[in-house]
C-alpha cells in the first residue's frame, strides 16, 4: 500500500485531479448591517433620547421640556459609514435643533433638515438678531418653539424679546407648542403686567395646542386661550388691569378640549377680581380636564376650584402663595 502511494506521487506525467468539494462561502454581513435603515433610524432617536434623560437635569428652566436632546445621535455616524449615511440622509433626525452660539450649526441643522417640521431651542445668548432672520423663511416648518430666560440689562432697560418678535409675529401655522420664559429672575409682576405683549391668537398660530410660559404677559382672551389642550403659567399676568370675575371665567370655560392647566405664582389674583359672595353654582365646566394645579392664596384656590365644573377624573393639586397685591377684593 504504501509502495503505491510512493509511485502515484512520483509520477511526473500525471497532474491531480481537480477539486470536487462544496465551493468556499463568504461569512454573511453582520446582522447590525442588514437592519433596514428605518430600524437604524429609531436606534438613533433612542441613543438621542437616553442621552437626553441623563442631561436634564442640567437644562437650567424652570419649565419641564419635554424635547429629546437635540441631535445628540452624532456619536453613532463614527460606527461605520453605513450608520453615517443614515444620519447624513436622514431629514427627521436634523428637525430638533439647539440654537447655541454656532451660527454654522444651525445653517447645517436646517439644510440637513430639509421640509421635516422643526423644533428649535434657544438657549440663553445674545443670538437672536443674527439667527431669527435665518429662521424666518423656514416659519411654516416650526413645530416647537422654546424660548429661553432672556437677560434683563443692569440698568432697567428693556429685555431680548424684541429681537424675537419678527418671528413671533410671523404666521406660525405649524406651531403647536411654544415655550418662553421672559426673564431670567421674576420680575415686579405689576410692572411685567405693561411689557410687550405675546402675539399668542390664532391668526398668528392656529395650530398651537400647548402654551408654556414663565413671568409673560398675555391677554386672557378665547382667541388666545381656547384652542389650547394644555395652558401652564408661571409667575405670569395678564396684559392690562384686572378683569372681572365672570369674564375671567367665562373665556376659561371656551377651553373645551383643555386636559392639563397650572396656574402658579397666584396668577388668578392677579388676573381677576375674586367676588366677596361666595359662588352658588359653578360658571366655568372643563370637560375634559385631567390634571389641575393651582398656586395661590387659600381663598383664592377655594374659589376658582368652587367656580369650575370638572369631570370625575380630573386631579387637583394646590399651592399655598403669600397674599398677592393686586387682584383680590378686599
Amino acid at each position: 500500500m504504501i509502495d503505491v502511494v510512493l509511485q502515484h506521487s512520483a509520477c511526473p506525467s500525471e497532474s491531480p485531479e481537480p477539486f470536487s468539494g462544496p465551493a468556499v462561502e463568504h461569512a454573511p454581513a453582520p446582522c447590525i448591517q442588514r437592519l433596514p435603515p428605518e430600524i437604524l433610524v429609531e436606534i438613533f432617536r433612542f441613543y438621542g433620547a437616553e442621552r437626553h434623560a441623563r442631561n436634564a437635569a442640567l437644562i437650567p428652566w424652570p419649565i419641564e421640556l419635554p424635547s429629546e436632546h437635540a441631535c445628540s445621535w452624532i456619536p453613532l455616524m463614527l460606527i461605520c459609514r453605513l450608520w453615517r449615511d443614515i444620519g447624513l440622509d436622514t431629514p427627521t433626525l436634523w428637525r430638533e435643533i439647539e440654537v447655541k452660539r454656532r451660527l454654522e450649526w444651525l445653517q447645517l441643522a436646517l439644510t440637513r433638515s430639509k421640509d421635516a417640521p422643526l423644533t428649535l431651542i434657544f438657549y440663553p445668548g445674545n443670538m437672536a438678531h443674527v439667527t431669527v432672520p435665518l429662521l424666518r423663511p423656514h416659519g411654516h416648518r416650526i413645530r416647537k418653539l422654546v424660548l429661553p430666560p432672556f437677560i434683563f440689562p443692569a440698568h432697567g432697560q428693556k429685555i431680548d424679546l424684541p429681537f424675537f418678535l419678527p418671528l413671533l409675529r410671523t404666521r406660525l401655522t405649524l406651531l403647536d407648542e411654544l415655550v418662553i420664559v421672559a426673564a431670567a429672575e421674576t420680575p415686579d409682576l405689576h410692572k411685567l403686567a405693561g411689557r410687550t405683549m405675546l402675539p399668542l391668537s390664532e391668526r398668528h398660530y392656529p395650530a398651537l395646542r400647548t402654551l408654556r410660559l414663565a413671568r409673560a404677559a398675555l391677554l386672557w382672551t378665547p382667541s388666545v386661550i381656547s384652542r389650547l389642550t394644555c395652558l401652564d403659567l408661571r409667575a405670569c399676568v395678564i396684559h392690562g388691569p384686572p378683569l372681572p370675575h365672570d369674564q375671567f371665567l367665562s373665556a376659561l370655560g371656551t377651553c373645551l378640549n383643555l386636559v392639563e392647566l397650572r396656574l402658579l405664582d397666584s396668577f388668578i389674583s392677579f388676573a381677576t377680581v375674586i367676588p366677596a359672595f361666595p359662588v352658588t353654582n359653578p360658571l366655568c365646566a372643563l370637560p375634559k380636564l385631567r390634571e389641575l394645579t393651582i398656586g395661590d392664596e387659600p381663598a383664592v384656590i377655594s374659589w376658582f376650584i368652587s367656580s369650575l365644573r370638572l369631570p370625575e377624573f380630573t386631579t387637583i393639586e394646590t399651592v399655598e402663595c403669600v397674599p398677592a397685591a393686586m387682584g383680590r377684593s378686599t
